[in-house]
Formats: C-alpha cells, sequence, structure tokens
C-alpha cells in the first residue's frame, strides 16, 4: 500500500483526524496479511514513512502521524514520490490511496500523464478518499 495523506491547513481538525484513523486501519490490514506500507504525509512538502514491518514501528508510526503541515497543499510531490515507489520492487503492485479535503490547485498535468500511464500498463489502482471540515459526528 501506499497511503498519501494531505495535512494542509484546511485539514486541520475533524479531517486530518479521520484520514490518520483511516490510515492506522489500512496499516492494520496491511500488518495482517505481511504486506509493505509507504506513507507520504503532504502540504506543500513531503514527509514519507517506509514500514518494512507494520507491527515492530508502533514508535515510529505515531511519530510520523502525529506530523502536521498547516500549509498550502501540493499534491504534485505526493504523487510523483508515490510513482517513484512504484518503480521501486518492494512496491511495483502496490495500490495508491490519496486522502484529502482536494482544496488545491490543479494537479501538475505530467503528473496526471504518469497516473494515467501506470494505471494503463501496470494496473495500478489509484483511490481518492475525500474529506471535508464540514464532517460531523453522529
Amino acid at each position: 500500500f501506499i497511503v498519501c495523506i494531505d495535512t494542509s491547513e484546511s485539514m486541520t481538525g475533524r479531517p486530518e483526524q479521520i484520514a490518520k484513523v483511516l490510515c492506522m486501519g489500512i496499516l492494520k490490514m496491511a500488518s495482517r496479511e505481511n504486506r509493505r506500507a509507504y506513507l507520504i504525509n503532504f502540504s506543500i512538502g513531503i514527509k514519507t514513512l517506509d514500514l518494512y514491518d507494520i507491527a515492530n514501528s508502533i514508535d515510529e508510526l505515531a511519530k510520523f502521524l502525529s506530523m502536521s503541515f498547516y500549509g498550502g497543499t501540493d499534491v504534485t510531490p505526493a504523487l510523483y514520490e508515490a510513482l517513484n515507489q512504484l518503480r521501486t520492487n518492494d512496491y511495483q503492485d502496490a495500490d495508491i490511496l490519496l486522502i484529502s479535503d482536494f482544496i488545491m490547485p490543479k494537479i501538475n498535468r505530467d503528473a496526471l500523464q504518469s497516473v494515467r500511464y501506470c494505471q494503463q500498463n501496470q494496473g495500478t489502482q489509484f483511490y481518492s478518499l475525500t474529506l471535508g471540515s464540514s464532517m460531523s459526528a453522529t
């Protein structure tokens, strides 16, 4: 799995908390299946965490998930990082999940072409989950 989590200012609060809880759920599934996971935390820049052994990486994971940028949003560096990971042996068969409120400028055309290439030629699945600040607890 490759999971990109938006921690820009517009995700502050409940949306970011939900995104990180969802990420933990995905990691729990990956751990049960002995799969690796690559996390990308993004806003203007990115921070990454390669989890070889999820069950024994709880401290690293907690530190990573506590990070937030609280700046603007540029998904392009996160997409390029995810695409770079698809070129490695460890993640060549990975699917990509992007969790964001999608309040951001248009995605770079070259990045979108690379996404389409991976979808059409490698069978990579790209998923998105949209969260917003208007979400309320029920």
